[in-house]
């Protein structure tokens, strides 16, 4: 059989794509493994005062707040510590064992006036509160959170 060059020239063209779709998948992989490999006691630098509000010195007491499957009254998942991360990894706070959550998808930050702060962790699939795409973002009472695939609802008020 004699290869014509229409053929050897799709032939390369959809090699090139496979390698190019490969190479970007390695990179991305590698950009998240080193991510997840920051140690989980690794507290965030607080930002300076301004626009963004600054983590909480001073704790007020735990819960600040409680997180739990959309569609599930059980079981609640309650925000008690400064940060509180969610993600894939065994040194998340909240554990998601999707597919579609990264291993250090997120954290939630106390803010010095009692709110929380809901923060991407430049996660692959990201973060949407409300349908919206968002890096960071205060949490209301009542917020939709997609970690990925997995839809949590916020509240304030301990539903249990």
């Amino acid at each position: 059989m004699q290869l014509t060059a229409p053929l050897f020239y799709g032939i390369l063209g959809l090699g090139l794509v496979v390698a190019v779709g490969v190479l970007v998948y390695m990179l991305r992989r590698m950009r998240q493994e080193q991510i997840s490999e920051v140690p989980p006691e690794v507290v965030p630098e607080p930002k300076p005062a301004g626009r963004e509000a600054s983590v909480a010195r001073e704790l007020p007491p735990a819960p600040w707040g409680f997180l739990r499957y959309r569609d599930k009254a059980e079981p609640v998942f309650a925000i008690d510590r400064n940060p509180w991360r969610i993600g894939r990894s065994k040194g998340n706070d909240l554990i998601l064992r999707d597919l579609s959550v990264s291993r250090r998808h997120a954290e939630i930050l106390l803010l010095e006036d009692g709110g929380l702060e809901l923060v991407d962790l430049e996660s692959l699939n990201g973060v949407f509160v409300n349908d919206d795409r968002v890096s960071r973002i205060r949490l209301r009472d009542g917020d939709r959170v997609d970690i990925g695939d997995v839809r949590l609802h916020f509240t304030l008020k301990d539903p249990g």
